[in-house]
């Protein structure tokens, strides 16, 4: 949760002087999605596209390395 805070932009003095607790304060920069936005995003995390783009790419600086 300590880390979730660090990625939503907190720095470690604002969570250590903060007097909310570390859910709280990443619920506060991550709310809750309604059904249809988490399914947006469910879709767009398994979406076959972007999952051979990416195996493309690192293919791609693989050889660009050798």
């Amino acid at each position: 949760m300590y880390n979730l805070c660090l990625l939503a932009g907190y720095t470690e003095e604002y969570i250590a002087e903060n007097h909310k607790q570390l859910n709280q304060l990443a619920r506060d920069a991550f709310p809750v999605l309604d059904s249809n936005e988490a399914e947006q995003v469910l879709y767009a995390a398994v979406n076959p596209t972007k999952i051979v783009y990416v195996g493309v790419f690192l293919l791609h600086l693989n050889k660009r390395s050798a």
